[in-house]
């Protein structure tokens, strides 16, 4: 161990060794991720009557946090503030950064706690290590405890930050508390697109068709374009629940803002209207699923199915023809459909 003979060698020279001396060797130790020999070497410090300063602390929490090991980290820092040390943001943003990585939300804000107690101001790297945490996890309580922590810090809470918690609450299904949240936007002036969008295809998905309407409405209402995945998956709930009605009207907004009108969007609807019987509405959308070159053999079974149900055996034969024309094999079911047409008819004889 050269480091440790020259330690020796300065001491019996008469050179005091300082934190340095030591830290050099730490600095060193940690890039290389080795966690047991940082420890060692604080504790060979500490054996030799030289007191860690913050900078040695951070070096050996910079290699339990390249670990993910919150324990021996929490035990660090008390050792820390037993002898005195006190902690810099930058020690505090490691502690919170090591439960952020896994979406401890809980961790993480347990730690924002002790920073504030400790009289230590957070600063950026606090808060975007903070909001990381939130952003990885379905955690809704503890991400409002988080929240609650940055604004207490001095923190206002941004566009980015509101929609964070909106996702947050949308991927733990907590739809009512990504209102709130969405609310508290639209009330602060801040409410943009993306988070609408979130509340309105977590409502779609969710079968609340009502409310995914209404903020549907709302964004509208605000002068913001939505994205296609908010009117794709409202379209597709409201023509699964039957209405098709409005799910035509959703998707015609949808293109009237240029939007990207999905073949399964198109599907959908196109079998809603076949559903109530309504083959000149299935028609029509087939032929804009046609322009679009989003018509499938899912799209035109659909029409042919509400033709047969039509006993329009006519309309259903030339379909099948155009579907040839395009290039669209028909499948069992296409066949069976126009089957069913004939024996409708009175052609099964």
């Amino acid at each position: 161990d050269r480091a440790m003979y020259w330690l020796d060698e300065m001491a019996a020279r008469g050179v005091q060794p300082t934190v340095t001396s030591y830290s050099t060797i730490m600095d060193s130790l940690v890039k290389n991720a080795d966690v047991t020999a940082v420890e060692k070497w604080l504790a060979r410090m500490a054996d030799a009557g030289i007191e860690a300063d913050d900078v040695s602390y951070n070096m050996l929490l910079g290699a339990y946090c390249k670990t993910g090991d919150a324990e021996s980290a929490k035990v660090l820092y008390e050792q820390m503030r037993s002898h005195g040390v006190t902690p810099t943001p930058m020690f505090f943003n490691m502690l919170i950064n090591i439960h952020a990585r896994k979406g401890d939300v809980k961790g993480a804000a347990e730690w924002l706690s002790e920073m504030r107690s400790c009289g230590v101001q957070p600063d950026q790297v606090t808060f975007n290590t903070s909001v990381k945490a939130f952003r990885r996890s379905s955690n809704v309580a503890g991400t409002e405890v988080i929240l609650q922590e940055l604004q207490a810090a001095g923190f206002t809470l941004s566009t980015t930050l509101y929609h964070s918690m909106i996702t947050s609450c949308v991927r733990s299904h907590c739809i009512d508390k990504a209102e709130l949240w969405l609310n508290q936007m639209a009330k602060n002036g801040m409410a943009d697109a993306p988070s609408y969008c979130s509340v309105i295809a977590a409502c779609a998905n969710a079968g609340d068709l009502k409310k995914a309407g209404d903020w549907l409405e709302r964004m509208e209402a605000a002068g913001l374009n939505g994205t296609a995945f908010a009117y794709n998956s409202s379209v597709q709930a409201f023509a699964k629940s039957g209405d098709a009605d409005s799910a035509e009207k959703i998707l015609q907004r949808g293109e009237v803002s240029g939007l990207d009108i999905s073949s399964p969007t198109y599907n959908a609807l196109i079998s809603a209207w076949s559903k109530e019987g309504n083959a000149d509405r299935a028609e029509y959308w087939l032929k804009k699923s046609v322009e679009g070159a989003k018509a499938d053999v899912a799209s035109f079974t659909a029409v042919i199915h509400a033709c047969a149900k039509a006993s329009d055996l006519p309309r259903a034969e030339a379909l099948l023809e155009q579907m040839e024309q395009w290039g669209i094999p028909a499948n069992v079911v296409t066949f069976n459909s126009v089957i069913n047409a004939c024996a409708r008819c009175g052609e099964a004889a």
